[in-house]
């Protein structure tokens, strides 16, 4: 990723989710619900910095304005970030992200009375 600039139209990041083959389907825990099914999958992310000028196959770190034209413009392939991570520690990563960010700002649904 140090070689990303900036995100660019059509910027994406791609979360892809596979099966382990060899963990066996355990019985859930009562006390755990869903984390023995979580540990059967892993997380790999993936993303791209979107549209990027490229010229003689190469990448344009900054183009000049007249380059950029349907010929030289190209959506930059899908990089991976990260090869692979159990279910259940990306989840837990995303939500602590998520309220790590939300915590504070402005739009957080605890500023707002309910309606009801």
């Amino acid at each position: 990723l140090d070689h990303v600039t900036d995100l660019s139209y059509l910027s994406h990041i791609v979360f892809r989710c596979y099966e382990h083959e060899n963990v066996s389907k355990a019985p859930q825990d009562e006390n755990n619900s869903g984390s023995s099914e979580k540990n059967r999958y892993r997380v790999e992310i993936a993303m791209s910095p979107g549209v990027g000028v490229s010229k003689n196959g190469q990448q344009v770190l900054w183009p000049d304005g007249a380059d950029v034209n349907h010929e030289t413009a190209v959506v930059a392939p899908l990089q991976t970030i990260a090869h692979s991570g159990d279910l259940s520690r990306f989840e837990n990563f995303i939500t602590a992200s998520i309220k790590d960010f939300s915590s504070g700002q402005p739009g957080d649904y605890e500023d707002h009375p309910s309606d009801s």
